[in-house]
């Protein structure tokens, strides 16, 4: 008897925490911790809040944030422009001026604007050299603020081309001309997805390849800068004869896991005083489309967002980091997800809705004067899991109507 009343109590206390739940739950319900529609005040998202920045840069350096419309947005949200910028001039050479600059020639390497059937978007850049002959731009002078170029710093480099035969390309160090080859070798060949030499002019293809383990080549898409005496250089030459098409050449700073726009949140939030951040499952999500300002010279479309949310304890640990990247059309392996896995929706005709819930629990202190969770938005991704290979680029995304919901 008395093990049926501990029984019943047991059960009883259940129904009676369960109602208590739900009545908490209840209260939740279609509620979101950020102001709807709104990105900007009062909010306080900031783009890459915790960088350090070297003299003479800030974030607008490296990306850019701005309210593109008041509104017109889903449910009438204001819209804002979130972008990755390229660090070399002219990487799409669409200034209006030399489409070849800031390229330079050696010897008798031709260098000439292209448009025609091989053309890859708008101007393009014909080139052909002789063994031993270059195509090259040097760093930092070659740089939109050369003070974004620091010494002992990892970038990220890439472009799209079109050669029958295989390219190589050298980054050197204090590069002081001649012909001597560094030992920074990268290759691209001419086969589909860049995994194959000598086949075909006519492919369309990307540098870093977009499936690296199909691809053969000596290195990753990363460098490190030197510049301690002269000016670095990137180079395509070899020691026999290339012709090929180069275009949206791309440099980028080694994020190191910063290149987003960050909410950090506390406990008590300012502008929902009726709410508080508990404990439990929550879900992110945001509106995006393609960048209608765009084309413009030296910007670039997104092909993939990433989204994360961080939890914190009263230390300030992070003890939850969830990411996941989303594919505008799906061309990459899910080796470049940090997460290990992608979703696929095409933006470029309209809006879509991203949306991110945590796998786990988001523990969260019950009294703390710090920030205790963030949410993160970036219009790229390193894709760290894969080694070989970074796929952080520049690009540019139109967001609107964040949400942070509560799920149980």
């Amino acid at each position: 008897m008395k093990r049926f009343i501990r029984t019943l109590t047991v059960i009883t206390a259940l129904i009676i925490i369960s109602g208590c739940q739900e009545q908490l739950f209840t209260e939740y319900d279609g509620q979101s911790f950020v102001a709807r529609g709104m990105i900007s005040a009062p909010d306080n998202w900031e783009l890459m809040p915790d960088y350090t920045f070297e003299t003479g840069t800030n974030a607008l350096d490296y990306m850019d944030f701005y309210e593109f419309s008041a509104n017109g947005g889903p449910s009438n949200a204001p819209i804002y422009v979130l972008e990755i910028k390229n660090l070399l001039l002219n990487g799409d050479f669409e200034d209006g001026t030399n489409s070849t600059n800031p390229w330079s020639t050696t010897g008798t390497a031709l260098l000439n604007n292209y448009t025609g059937v091989n053309q890859i978007d708008s101007n393009t850049t014909y080139f052909e050299t002789a063994a031993s002959e270059r195509v090259y731009a040097q760093l930092p002078t070659d740089l939109v603020n050369a003070s974004t170029y620091i010494s002992g710093k990892n970038y990220v480099f890439g472009y799209s081309y079109r050669t029958a035969s295989v390219i190589r390309m050298f980054f050197e160090p204090d590069w002081a001309g001649g012909t001597n080859y560094d030992i920074y070798d990268y290759l691209a060949y001419g086969g589909t997805n860049g995994s194959q030499s000598n086949v075909g002019i006519t492919n369309l293809n990307v540098y870093p390849p977009l499936d690296a383990a199909l691809a053969d080549a000596n290195g990753p898409n990363v460098f490190t800068a030197q510049n301690t005496a002269l000016d670095d250089a990137f180079s395509f030459t070899s020691d026999s004869p290339v012709k090929a098409y180069f275009d949206n050449f791309t440099i980028v700073r080694d994020s190191e896991g910063d290149f987003d726009m960050r909410l950090k949140l506390k406990l008590d939030l300012d502008h929902r005083s009726d709410l508080k951040l508990i404990s439990g499952y929550y879900r992110f999500s945001i509106y995006v489309r393609e960048d209608t300002t765009l084309p413009v010279a030296n910007r670039f479309h997104s092909d993939r967002v990433e989204l994360g949310i961080r939890g914190f304890d009263t230390e300030n640990q992070m003890n939850l980091d969830e990411q996941q990247v989303y594919y505008k059309t799906q061309p990459l392996h899910n080796l470049y997800s940090q997460s290990g896995e992608s979703w696929s929706g095409d933006w470029s005709s309209g809006w879509v809705q991203l949306v991110l819930e945590t796998s786990t629990t988001v523990q969260l202190p019950n009294y703390s004067d710090s920030h205790v969770m963030e949410l993160t938005i970036s219009p790229s991704n390193p894709g760290s899991s894969d080694a070989g290979w970074n796929r952080l680029s520049p690009g540019s995304i139109q967001i609107s109507n964040p949400t942070l919901e509560f799920i149980y």
